[in-house]
This record gives structure tokens, sequence and C-alpha cells, in this order.
């Protein structure tokens, strides 16, 4: 059985995240079921002629209490991203809430890498959660000028 991280609170604030990418991009979205098969968060597509036209790939992260963004993905779901955007062509976006708006940073455009980053370990235990073993980890720290706002 997988042992999942993420609360039906955590699937909630994700899914409005996708939403709101997805009507900034102009399109529709599809919330992983974080089975086995993806380790991402969802991705974006277009209802075409001949079928769902894939858009692009995403990660997401909810920050409230008034918490600035903490721009940064574990190396796995990195990979994970930059892998499929090498593959599809497509590209990858780290989308993310702070308190009253929502931004997201072009991770790799579906040619290139786009974001600029630092690898540091780092992280730590939300509050109010069990803390797990390696919630300290090496980390992709995204340069914040990177954040392209959205509206909420």
């Amino acid at each position: 059985m997988i042992q999942m991280r993420e609360t039906q609170k955590d699937r909630h604030k994700e899914n409005k995240l996708l939403y709101a990418m997805a009507s900034h991009l102009g399109c529709q979205y599809k919330q992983s079921p974080n089975l086995n098969k993806y380790r991402i968060d969802g991705w974006f597509y277009n209802n075409g002629v001949s079928g769902n036209e894939m858009m692009g790939w995403a990660e997401c992260k909810w920050y409230g209490d008034g918490k600035k963004a903490y721009c940064a993905l574990n190396v796995p779901k990195y990979g994970e991203l930059i892998n499929l955007s090498e593959l599809t062509l497509l590209p990858s976006y780290f989308i993310f809430r702070e308190e009253g708006r929502f931004g997201y940073i072009v991770v790799h455009d579906g040619r290139m890498h786009r974001a600029k980053f630092k690898v540091m370990q780092a992280g730590g235990t939300a509050k109010g959660r069990t803390p797990n073993p390696d919630d300290i980890e090496p980390l992709i720290m995204f340069d914040k000028l990177e954040i392209k706002w959205g509206k909420v």
C-alpha cells in the first residue's frame, strides 16, 4: 500500500491552485490521483477537435497564515517535472499560493530549463504535522525573481 503524505485538505488546496492556473492558461486541468503512476500534482490540457491535447505539467504548494512562498521542490519531484517536459516538449509549472494570491514558476518550457535555482539541504516539518526523517533533504531552491503572479 502506498503511504500518502497529502491529507484531503492538502488535496483540496492543490485542486484550487490547479483551477487558478488552468484559468490563467485558458485550459482545463486534471488533478493526479497520486497513486503510483505520476508523482506530480496534475496537468493541463485543451479540449480539441482531435481530443484532449496536453498543455503542461504541475506541482503545487499552498502557504497560508501570512507565510511567504518557500520556492523549493525536492530533487525527485523536480526531476519528474524535467523528465516529463523533456519527453513531451510541454512546459512544467511550480504553482503556489501566498496569502491572497497565487504565483507560479516556469520550471521548464518544453525546450529548456527556465528557472534559476540552487541546490541546498533544507526543509522542515509543517506546523501541526508529525515529523518524518526525510523532512530535511536536498531541495531545488528557486530564485524568487522567477515568480510570475496570477490573479486569484
